[in-house]
């Protein structure tokens, strides 16, 4: 790896590991406010409560569950800086998978 590659990867990652942090935050926003909300309860999915009846692949589902919208904030990040984006597409890009993010987690709350 020659030093313009280099130089190229240390653009990217920052602008991935800041569009994860920031998919994180949004998670953790939106778990948050839906907990906090008055919304009916969520049934639960497979008829008993995740206290009482775990399985060993709960957990990794899980795991991803509350992960993958920030994962899809990081590729969108380092696709962003490796394509040089314009500053009114990253926007609006953004903005949609925040929309999406917040539309994932209320449906799957309520629905």
């Amino acid at each position: 790896m020659n030093t313009a590659e280099l130089g190229r990867l240390f653009k990217h990652v920052p602008a991935a590991f800041a569009a994860f942090v920031g998919g994180l935050f949004w998670t953790w926003l939106c778990g948050y406010t839906l907990s906090h909300a008055n919304l009916p309860q969520p049934k639960p999915i497979w008829g008993c409560r995740i206290e009482d009846c775990s399985a060993w692949w709960l957990g990794p589902l899980i795991l991803a569950y509350y992960l993958f919208p920030a994962v899809v904030f990081a590729v969108s990040g380092c696709l962003a800086a490796a394509r040089m984006w314009p500053v009114r597409k990253t926007t609006v890009v953004f903005a949609l998978l925040v929309a999406a993010t917040v539309s994932f987690y209320v449906y799957s709350f309520i629905g």
